[in-house]
């Protein structure tokens, strides 16, 4: 029987809730894709990124802090944690409704209804921090994918019916989140009585510096976006933007790990422990990031059919670059769990500027030369340069350990499978059955390997 809340628990109601919610976020596509040109695709994209920048920002990423001081503390003292921030998270989102009234004052609409989307998002991140403070883990995950089912069914309504503006779109996926937020208002039942701002001010210390780390990553997740959108246009934006739908299948399953990994870490204090189950789990979680980039690759071409009409059909030249590059995000996000651990955020952001800076700069320097696929190519120069700084800087701390000999051998064969994707598309097959067969041998002896250890122990 599965314990209640142990990291196999939490990985399977994460990954239930997050599989479910980007499955209906990838039946949204061919919804968009029909409705919208790949110009209006790419301001969607562009102005949602925007505001994924801005929440952050805004709300001073409380919602990490207040999972990372809540996690631990008894029934009482979390009560007191979610009545104090939620007061203040009533605070913030008060002098933005007044914002998006000015707004609309000045006729200022789609800014005013990014406003919203923005107030809507900050709530929903906040409240799914208290539902993880809570250990409502099941509740978490299904509040995504009703969220998201919600978005759908509206969106497909009011898009055949009425409108499908770019206004329409963010007022209708606000709408979606307003309903979902006051359904687990009900559930949570916060109030705002007296705040502990001892307690605030804590959190606040924990979570402002992750700030520039948040946005860092920002800048070499979506800078890439504005840098194509002043480049090459709105269009191509469109495309990329469908293009980076693929990395995002690789990093949901990840994610859904990392949620779980996450909490499990947070409970452990020996320090042997946490080291070898750090060592233990980064093994398989490099390994299996490679396998799905290799089983996606020769996809490609066909779940882009099945996506999106024909207009669309060049975007599946820039995914592969792309998933390599979604491939180091997700070892980066891996490792940098580890700063959350020791409370260390600040090595969070000192590492991120690198790859920020890195990010920009090739940006600027290769989308003129290579087009869309310069954006891919500084995104995987640019995680694999973050993920380095951050391997050398917690190896001693956390001995850390990696067979350099395994992860040249599987990087080796998967630049030779997205070489073939690019340059021999009629031996894509061979190669693609090649790679995943030696990252499965790989990961079949690491599994061998890890059992040996164990029985010895």
């Amino acid at each position: 029987m599965i314990k209640k809340n142990s990291l196999l628990y939490n990985t399977i109601v994460f990954g239930i809730g997050s599989l479910g919610t980007k499955a209906i976020q990838f039946l949204l596509i061919p919804l968009l894709t029909a409705f919208m040109s790949p110009n209006e695709f790419g301001q969607v994209d562009y102005y949602n990124s925007l505001v994924m920048l801005l929440v952050p920002v805004v709300s001073l990423s409380m919602a990490d802090g207040i999972v990372r001081f809540g996690i631990q503390q008894t029934e009482q003292e979390k009560k007191k944690l979610i009545n104090s921030t939620f007061a203040i998270l009533m605070f913030f989102s008060i002098a933005l409704i007044f914002i998006a009234a000015i707004m609309i004052y000045y006729r200022m609409v789609l800014y005013a209804t990014l406003v919203i989307f923005l107030i809507a998002q900050i709530i929903n991140q906040t409240i799914l921090s208290f539902l993880k403070v809570k250990e409502l883990n099941l509740i978490y995950a299904l509040s995504g994918f009703l969220s998201a089912m919600l978005q759908m069914i509206t969106l497909v309504a009011i898009f055949q019916l009425y409108s499908h503006s770019i206004e329409i779109y963010f007022l209708t996926c606000s709408f979606a989140l307003i309903l979902i937020n006051l359904l687990l208002l009900i559930i949570i039942k916060p109030s705002t009585g007296k705040i502990n701002y001892s307690l605030v001010l804590n959190i606040l210390k924990y979570s402002i510096p992750l700030i520039p780390n948040v946005l860092l990553w920002w800048v070499m997740n979506f800078s890439d976006r504005f840098f194509i959108k002043h480049f090459l246009g709105f269009t191509a934006a469109g495309y990329y933007s469908l293009a980076t739908k693929f990395p995002i299948l690789i990093n949901t399953v990840m994610l859904i790990f990392l949620q779980a990994w996450q909490l499990e870490l947070f409970k452990i204090t020996d320090r042997r422990k946490l080291t070898q189950l750090i060592n233990t789990a980064s093994a398989f979680f490099n390994y299996f990031n490679y396998l799905l980039l290799a089983i996606l690759v020769p996809i490609i071409p066909f779940i882009l059919t099945l996506l999106a009409n024909s207009s669309y059909s060049l975007a599946k030249e820039f995914v592969p670059l792309l998933l390599m590059g979604g491939i180091y995000s997700n070892l980066s996000m891996f490792i940098g769990t580890n700063y959350l651990v020791s409370k260390d955020t600040n090595k969070l952001w000192m590492t991120a500027i690198i790859g920020a800076v890195l990010n920009l700069i090739l940006n600027i320097i290769l989308i003129p030369l290579l087009g869309i696929n310069g954006a891919g190519l500084a995104t995987l120069i640019s995680y694999g340069a973050v993920y380095i700084a951050r391997y050398v800087d917690q190896k001693s701390k956390f001995n850390l350990k990696l067979n350099f000999i395994r992860i040249f051998v599987i990087n080796l064969a998967v630049i030779c499978q997205i070489c073939s994707f690019f340059f021999l598309k009629g031996a894509l097959g061979i190669v693609s059955i090649i790679t995943i067969a030696v990252i499965l041998m790989i990961c079949i002896q690491s599994i061998y390997e890890l059992k040996k250890i164990r029985e010895n122990a």
